[in-house]
């Protein structure tokens, strides 16, 4: 699992590089956001998308809570959907397509709470749960 998060944190270090010293420009295209990076050599966007899907999808494919991999399955099916039919707009459809996939991580948590497993869904920080004196 560790080594996702270093993928993970490698592509959010080459993309925000891009960012800053390169620079990004957005536009309006139909109902999308089109993103347009100033990236040496685009071709890598493919390789940056595949490594970004596995340090995303891989999680919560071998996670431990049992219906998680529907969110793997589900961010796979998508991912794969927004690359093939809106490669100009990937970011954009992706973004839309993840807040609807975490309403399904929300039914999950709520399932597995219903199971009584609160150690795998309880959450980092418990606001409802500080002792104030």
């Amino acid at each position: 699992m560790f080594s996702l998060t270093l993928t993970g944190v490698f592509v959010a270090t080459a993309l925000t590089y891009i960012i800053v010293f390169r620079g990004v420009h957005a536009r309006i295209d139909g109902f999308s956001i089109v993103y347009e990076f100033n990236a040496p050599d685009y071709s890598w966007g493919w390789i940056f998308g595949g490594i970004y899907a596995a340090s995303v999808v891989l999680p919560t494919i071998i996670s431990s809570i049992s219906k998680m991999w529907w969110l793997g399955a589900a961010n796979i099916i998508l991912y794969t959907f927004s690359k093939i039919y809106f490669t100009e707009r990937v970011i954009s459809v992706w973004c839309f397509f993840a807040a609807l996939t975490s309403i399904l991580m929300l039914w999950i948590i709520i399932l597995e709470k219903k199971k009584g497993k609160p150690e795998q869904v309880k959450p980092v920080i418990d606001f409802y749960d500080f002792n104030y004196k």
